[in-house]
């Protein structure tokens, strides 16, 4: 079952990868480099335990 939502957005001038939980909470910017991201590739990605 999907839990998270991936998109890119314009913030600046630069378009960046964001991710948030389905129900709107949680959003994370996941890049801020200089350039602007345009292609995404997705896959499953098991949390580290701490």
């Amino acid at each position: 079952m999907i839990s998270t939502l991936n998109f890119l957005n314009t913030i600046t001038d630069n378009i960046d990868l964001f991710i948030v939980e389905k129900d709107g909470t949680e959003l994370h910017r996941l890049t801020k480099t200089s350039k602007s991201e345009y292609t995404v590739i997705l896959g499953h990605v098991e949390k580290i335990k701490e």
